[in-house]
């Protein structure tokens, strides 16, 4: 996905079958959604999100009871966390339970804008 001012919003993103997304956000608003993964193989666990924002807002969204883990390289105020727990490494945030392997890595490098992680 890339934008240079527009918007994109993704619903459901774990039933689209991805293994691999690049994002590219340079002005706009960029909403990722994973949505639920019942009936989602646990096959599916691989799911890597990488994110270059510039001067945009991104936004990734997923269910709490799902593991994942976010590496987010930001300025320390445009980061806002919902449900994600900071995780052992610096820079590194974490949500579902504690001891399962995540399904969902995702990696984030900002410059400016906002960067938002949320459950619902």
């Amino acid at each position: 996905f890339e934008t240079q001012g527009g918007y994109i919003d993704v619903s459901h993103l774990a039933r689209s079958g991805a293994r691999a997304i690049d994002v590219v956000n340079v002005a706009g608003l960029v909403n990722l959604d994973v949505g639920t993964l019942a009936g989602v193989p646990s096959a599916f666990g691989a799911l890597s999100v990488t994110a270059t924002v510039t001067s945009g807002t991104f936004v990734f969204k997923v269910p709490a009871n799902v593991a994942a883990i976010a590496t987010v390289q930001a300025p320390e105020g445009s980061r806002v966390f919902k449900g994600w727990k900071p995780g052992a490494a610096s820079d590194t945030f974490v949500t579902g339970p504690p001891d399962a392997p995540p399904r969902i890595t995702l990696r984030v490098a900002a410059q400016a804008g906002r960067v938002e992680l949320r459950t619902d």
